[in-house]
């Protein structure tokens, strides 16, 4: 999983329950429960590693409708992009 996903997907859930009408004591608890959970799926994660996951994802970007700073990937997949990244 990108990192900076499950960074968001943390944050988005904390601000839920931090916004949730709840008393303070329930509040905490619920907060550590999700860190709790975090760290348990951290210990867990499997999959490729990170310059593989890239590469994988750069390659599937084109058909994707993928952009990137040098403009639409479909355009791109043509040129000799990869020696500018």
């Amino acid at each position: 999983m990108p990192i900076k996903v499950y960074d968001e997907t943390i944050g988005v859930l904390k601000s839920a329950v931090q916004q949730a009408k709840l008393g303070r004591d329930e509040e905490m608890q619920a907060l550590k429960r999700l860190d709790d959970q975090a760290r348990r799926l951290e210990l867990t994660a499997t999959g490729p590693s990170f310059e593989a996951f890239v590469a994988n994802e750069r390659a599937r970007s084109p058909s994707l409708d993928g952009r990137s700073v040098f403009g639409w990937e479909a355009d791109l997949s043509g040129n000799d992009i990869a020696k500018r990244r």
